[in-house]
Order: structure tokens, then sequence, then C-alpha cells
């Protein structure tokens, strides 16, 4: 059994482009839905047809053992690019609009939708929808199998237009409000972003080979942003301009074989639970039935024997050895976490940590491009752009149009992949005191460097309060006057 045996299994629509259905068996892994097309569960090894009993193979089972690796290192990946304390901040030109930025950031809920995004992601590709309602700004997060970007040829990275095309039942467009529908027909569903307007198409059946496309006219709305309100992210090595290369794909079949191996240590376990009685040569009465003798004590005829036929516990150590070697193939193709928490005596420094977790930092770094520099940085920019022509409300404050000051050069300020230590803070900052008292480095540059791992949002506030305080000590300070009388 492996990931192409079971992609077969599903059948595939071939209405849809082939991405679709990529993208729809990869989110399966991701899901734990994978072996949701497998009829029988692990436990049962025969068909049930009365007298006559027919094996059932392993591959038509579903595993009991489910180890979702796959899952585990795209949550520690995003934990670590997006967790708290580590989502980045926009570093613009303006102090005013990087406050903006923040509390926008904040009153939107930005940081969850960007992990929904990088986890959504890990498939491929992902999109972060915004938009404006009376005045408050939304995220959403897309799953990209039903949508289909378009970009300006004299410019790769700008979106003229994406369109979402997907069937849906009769029954569900009645639940939407759609009227004239058959309840029983299947039928597209289309909707198109522009840099003008989200627009809305009437649906029409599947069925129909030369349908009427017409305009919802009363769902389409004007947005008036002058760009798609879109941010299509794809992870590292794109496949093409629509997709990147799936970040668990190495690891699928190595965890359809761990599965497995699991299921049956534990089918094995359970037999050695319950062993197998092995009776030679037992006493019969007429009926063919085993005779029991006192206290329930089987009897044997001469010659016989009785005994348990058990699993030796050999095969099941053996299993595991050899999972355990699965489990570290799938880390390393994938770049997870090999490190073991159990085997750590003594507090590490964040140093320490980095390099323990070194390939799962190197896999973050690489997102930090797909969904920093190529995402969330574009999310900003965003912003910037339609507070160039819309008010914005944000937590029951307004922010005019105009108000945020559009900055080509934007930036992400990345914080430390981990938090430093009261150790490394301590020798931080004895560093700091050294080079500063050597005149090596300003106070700007010493506050500049702590900011991050103190809070420190505004430098040049910080810088102004160490001044006040300094002239507030020394106004505390007795003054001393020594009068000569010449």
């Amino acid at each position: 059994m492996d990931f192409l045996d079971l992609k077969s299994r599903y059948r595939k629509d071939v209405d849809y482009p082939e991405r679709t259905y990529d993208l729809q068996m990869y989110r399966r892994v991701l899901d734990g839905t994978l072996y949701d097309v497998l009829k029988y569960p692990f436990y049962q090894n025969f068909h049930d047809l009365g007298s006559q009993r027919e094996p059932i193979s392993l591959s038509e089972r579903r595993p009991s053992v489910r180890y979702r690796l796959a899952k585990v290192v795209v949550d520690n990946v995003v934990s670590l690019l997006f967790g708290e304390g580590r989502f980045p901040v926009a570093n613009v030109s303006d102090e005013n609009t990087k406050d903006k930025l923040a509390l926008i950031e904040n009153g939107t809920n930005l940081r969850y939708k960007m992990m929904q995004a990088a986890v959504s992601g890990s498939v491929g590709s992902a999109a972060i929808f915004f938009r404006l309602i009376n005045g408050k700004p939304f995220f959403d997060c897309l799953y990209t199998e039903y949508l289909t970007p378009t970009y300006n040829p004299q410019d790769p990275d700008e979106l003229i237009s994406v369109k979402q095309k997907y069937k849906i039942s009769g029954n569900d467009l009645k639940l939407k409000g759609y009227e004239n529908i058959v309840k029983d027909e299947s039928y597209w569903f289309v909707r198109e972003w522009t840099s003008e307007e989200e627009i809305f198409y009437m649906p029409y059946k599947v069925s129909e080979t030369k349908p009427s496309i017409k305009v919802d006219k009363i769902r389409s709305i004007k947005h008036g942003l002058g760009f798609v309100p879109i941010v299509w992210m794809k992870t590292p090595d794109p496949l093409n301009e629509i997709d990147g290369m799936c970040l668990f794909k190495d690891a699928i079949d190595t965890n359809i074989e761990l599965d497995y191996q699991m299921s049956q240590a534990g089918r094995g376990l359970k037999y050695s639970s319950e062993p197998l009685l092995l009776i030679k040569n037992p006493a019969l009465s007429m009926q063919g039935e085993i005779v029991l003798g006192g206290g329930n004590v089987i009897e044997v005829d001469e010659g016989g024997d009785a005994k348990h036929v058990e699993i030796s516990g050999n095969a099941t150590e053996a299993v595991i050895a050899y999972a355990n070697t699965l489990r570290e193939i799938i880390l390393e193709n994938i770049h997870g976490n090999r490190s073991r928490p159990e085997k750590m005596t003594t507090v590490q420094s964040g140093r320490a940590m980095e390099m323990m977790n070194l390939p799962l930092v190197w896999l973050a770094d690489k997102l930090r491009i797909s969904f920093g520099e190529m995402g969330l940085k574009k999310v900003f920019k965003m912003l910037l752009k339609a507070n160039q022509t819309q008010e914005f409300i944000i937590c029951g404050e307004r922010v005019p149009k105009g108000t945020l000051k559009y900055d080509e050069n934007i930036s992400l300020k990345w914080p430390h992949w981990f938090a430093a230590t009261a150790d490394d803070r301590f020798k931080e900052a004895n560093t700091v005191k050294m080079l500063k008292d050597a005149n090596i480095m300003s106070t700007e540059t010493a506050v500049a460097t702590i900011a991050d791992e103190y809070d420190i949002i505004d430098i040049e506030h910080e810088l102004d309060k160490i001044e006040a305080d300094k002239q507030e000590l020394m106004n505390q300070q007795p003054q001393i006057k020594e009068v000569i009388n010449a």
C-alpha cells in the first residue's frame, strides 16, 4: 500500500484541473482522512460470507494506528513561523503608520489568519482574502483547490483576477437563498475578483453543455480598491505559477508504511493478551464436544496435550524498532524536529535550542520567504493601498483615508527563533554595556539592539524616557555649593 494506490481509489472528477485533484489528496493527508476510502476496519480479517471465510488483504483495511507526522511537522514549523512571540513587525518609515498597522494586526486577528494560511498552504498554495465591511477590515483564508489566479504578463507578481469555481448541490444553493433551483441537480458556483469588483455569476447546471453565464447583479459588489484583494502564496520550489511543492510529499509513503506497521504491532499485542488454546487429542463426547472434568478442567486422551499458543515479544520489539527507523526517515525527509525533549537534562540557551531544532529552523526560514516576504508583506502593502481611498474602523477607532502612508520599501522585522534565557539576557546586557562604555555603540543603537527582547516598540520615545529619568535622578541628588571667601 502506498500513496499512489490510495490516490487511485478516490474518484477523479475530470471537470476539474489536475492540480485540484492533487491538492485534494494532499489535504486528505493533512487532515487525517486519507484512509476513509478503505471499507474495512483493521481488526476485520475475513469477509462475512456465511459458512465460507474469505480473507481481507491489508490493503483493503484502514490502519488502526495513525501517526500523523506530516501534520505534526506542519504545526511545529508554523508555530515557529507565526507563533506567539515570533510574528514579525511591519517596518515602515512613518511611525504613525507603523502604530496603525500594529493596531490593525491585533484588531483583525491577522496572526491567526496567517497561521491558517501557512497550515493550509503546506499542500502547495494558500490565499488570503481582504475585504472591508462598513469600514472594518476582515481577512479570510481561502483553500486554493478551486481558485485560479491570472497574472499580469508585464508584471508576473501582479494579480489581474482570481476566479473561484466549484460544484455545489441544488439543495445547498437553496439554503444560500437562490431561487429557481432544482434540488437534485449539481450546479457550478462561480465568482471572480478583479481590481474593481467582486463578481458573482448565476449558478448553472453541470449537465449544461452550452450554459448561459449571467452576472448576479444582486450579489456582485464594486469594492473600488484598485487591486485584486487577494494575496496568493505558494510553498518553496514552485511547480508552476500557481502552486508550489507540497511540504510533506516526500513523507507520505513512509508514513503509510509506519501506520500499517504500528497497527500490526497493536494487533500482535492484543493476540498476546488473549493467547489461543491448542488441544491435542481431546476427550470428546458422543456429540463431538470437548469433555470437561471437575473444576472445568479439559480432559485429553492418552498422548494428548493442551497449551496456550502465544506470540513471542521479539516480533513486537522488532516492529517498534522498525517504526522508530521509519519515523526518523520521515522527519529527515521533510526537515522535522528529530530532537528528544526527554533527553534534555538542563535548561538550554536560545542558541542551543536553535541548533537542536536546526532542520525545523531551515524549513521555517524558507517559509519566511513564501508566507512572509511573499505573503504577509503583501498583506501590509494591500492595507496601505486600501487606506489611500478607504476609511478604516479598527476597535472603534477611526483611521481616515490617507492616514497610512504608502511605503514601497516596507520590510518585516523578524524576532529570534527561540526566546533568550535569563543567562542569555545577562550576557547580552553586559556586552551592550561594555560596547557603550567603550564609546563603540551609541545609546540609540543599544536600545535598538534589545528592543525586541524587552518589547520596546518606539525607540525614540524610549530614549526620551531615559533622558527624563536621568534628569529626574540628577534633580533628586543633593546640591553642594562651596563658597570661597577671597
